[in-house]
C-alpha cells in the first residue's frame, strides 16, 4: 500500500513538472525553442554514444542548458 502512494505521489510530481516545462518553453521564442530542442538532442546523442544512464543524461541536461543560457546572455 505504501508502495502504491509513492508510485501516485512521483505520478503527481512528474505531471507537475511536465506543466511547469511546458509554460516555460511557452515564454520561449521559436528561435529559443529550436535551440533548446538542438541541445536536447545533441545531450540524449552523445550520452548515448557513450553509454550512460538517464540519470547522466539528466545531470548532463543542466550544464547544456547553463551553458546555452550563458551563449545566450551574449
Amino acid at each position: 500500500m505504501g508502495v502504491e502512494a509513492d508510485r501516485e505521489g512521483q505520478s503527481d510530481e512528474q505531471e507537475h513538472r511536465k506543466f511547469e516545462d511546458s509554460i516555460v518553453i511557452s515564454n520561449l521564442s521559436v528561435e529559443e525553442r529550436l535551440d533548446d530542442a538542438s541541445i536536447e538532442a545533441n545531450r540524449i546523442i552523445l550520452c548515448r554514444q557513450r553509454g550512460l544512464t538517464t540519470r547522466a543524461l539528466k545531470s548532463i541536461g543542466s550544464s547544456f542548458v547553463d551553458e546555452a543560457a550563458r551563449q545566450r546572455e551574449q
